[in-house]
């Protein structure tokens, strides 16, 4: 049975509704037009059959949600910050590894800080019912590197494995990399997980255009 030795504090209601966040947000707002590819070649690692499987072999449950009803938009953290810890947990169990000796606990202040300076954008992903069931956390702003340029990194994403079906997961990741643009970025990167469902992210994103320029090392100490 998987250890749910988890610290997961929930927002600090006062950062709600402040008059801190006041501040101007230039991410796009709305609901999205969503775009499907045309075909080609992506489906067979984005078709149903490829659901992870619950503990046990279980095949994992169809959603019973029209996918194209579902909804993509771009929300402040302060408002969903909520909405976010049971997300969190399922996120945590099912990608994180070393779970045994790092916890979750995340830092609320900081992604609040961010929030406010206007480099965390969140790109949610919404049921008709309103229900959030996924999210990509996007920081754009100047590199630390080339202060000049504007640079986009997808700290996290995470979508509910209930609604991974279908073309889902192309529309989620097609959006990211057009709204990247809208906000001036030059240069979009995020990471993948080589454990993760045989890799196959990384396929669907090589798939969409992105390259493979590096390789993080760990160590467990």
């Amino acid at each position: 049975m998987l250890k749910t030795n988890t610290i997961l504090k929930w927002p600090q209601e006062r950062f709600q509704g402040s008059k801190e966040f006041t501040g101007t947000n230039d991410a796009p707002n709305g609901k999205l037009e969503l775009e499907l590819l045309g075909k080609g070649n992506i489906s067979d690692i984005t078709q149903q059959s490829s659901q992870p499987k619950l503990p046990g072999g279980k095949q994992q449950q169809s959603c019973t949600e029209p996918l194209r009803a579902i909804e993509f938009g771009w929300e402040r953290f302060h408002q969903i910050a909520h909405e976010l810890p049971p997300l969190f947990i399922q996120h945590w169990k099912e990608l994180a590894l070393n779970q045994d000796t790092v916890p979750l606990d995340p830092d609320w202040d900081k992604f609040y800080g961010l929030d406010v300076q206007g480099t965390l954008r969140v790109l949610t992903v919404r049921v008709p019912s309103g229900q959030l069931v996924g999210y990509g956390f996007l920081l754009v702003g100047p590199h630390l590197h080339y202060k000049s340029t504007i640079w986009a990194h997808v700290d996290m994403y995470f979508i509910d494995p209930l609604y991974r079906q279908g073309w889902l997961g192309v529309r989620f990741f097609k959006t990211l990399i057009r709204d990247a643009k809208t906000m001036g970025a030059v240069n979009l990167t995020l990471a993948t997980k080589h454990h993760f469902m045989d890799n196959r992210v990384t396929k669907l994103l090589q798939r969409l255009g992105f390259k493979p320029i590096e390789t993080i090392h760990a160590m467990r100490l």
